[in-house]
């Protein structure tokens, strides 16, 4: 029950709202981005802070691991997605987005493309695509009505799954560039969606103050919770994991 759930460690450091946090695939270091424009390597042990990345011009939102636990992608409001080498700390290559707002990211299971959700003021609202050894366009872009803030790919890369503000939650057919279906019962805008690991079903996080379960191959919900969220909703990750990041606060833990 949630209610037996003890506190493990705070990360104490951010002088700004943090922004995502997520696991290194081993689970033994997190990673998180804040609006004090920096991005941040923990023990998830101890807590204690590993290292800062330092390069974003603007708000850094989001940042995740590669699959393979070697990389860092992290994105922002200054028209970037930045990617770090995790043992060097160095960073690899600059991503120029075609919006200034990144909003979210996402690497296929593979590790080879980074897909990076978009918009907001610029009207630029889209998922955009990039090879990760080389730094070309992968893909042509998802286009959107509204700002894309979640995006990701299903377990065997062929399809991705985008949420945001003013959309509904599609899942696109990446071969030929249009969804496939479209989940529309949230009643506000859906801030965060993901994948189970077998990608049968996903979660969804919204505006609404629920969370819902779908099952990935029609368009129906298997399950309903209500949830207290805040500016920030979590980021829900439907795997069989004795850790689990919640609420992003605002004092920079």
């Amino acid at each position: 029950a949630v209610g037996s759930w003890q506190l493990v460690t705070t990360l104490k450091g951010h002088e700004g709202w943090m922004r995502s946090a997520f696991f290194s695939p081993n689970s033994k270091m997190i990673v998180t981005a804040s609006e004090d424009r920096t991005v941040r390597l923990w023990d998830a042990a101890t807590g204690d802070e590993l290292y800062q990345f330092v390069g974003h011009q603007d708000i850094a939102v989001f940042a995740t691991f590669s699959p393979d636990g070697q990389q860092i992608a992290s994105a922002g409001f200054d028209g970037t997605v930045r990617l770090w080498d995790v043992s060097s700390h160095r960073p690899v290559r600059t991503f120029t987005s075609q919006s200034h707002f990144n909003n979210s990211l996402a690497f296929s299971p593979d590790g080879a493309i980074l897909a990076s959700g978009t918009g907001d003021a610029d009207g630029v609202n889209q998922v955009e695509f990039w090879q990760i050894d080389t730094g070309e366009v992968a893909h042509e872009p998802l286009l959107h009505s509204g700002p894309v803030r979640s995006v990701a790919f299903t377990p065997d890369g062929k399809s991705l799954l985008t949420a945001g503000h003013g959309n509904p939650v599609q899942l696109w057919d990446l071969e030929r560039n249009k969804p496939l279906r479209i989940f529309t019962e949230h009643e506000k805008s859906v801030w965060a969606a993901n994948f189970s690991t077998d990608g049968q079903f996903f979660i969804t996080a919204s505006e609404d103050r629920t969370a819902r379960i779908w099952v990935t191959t029609i368009e129906t919900q298997i399950a309903l919770a209500n949830a207290l969220l805040q500016r920030d909703p979590p980021i829900f990750r439907p795997e069989e994991r004795s850790h689990l990041i919640s609420q992003l606060i605002g004092d920079g833990n």
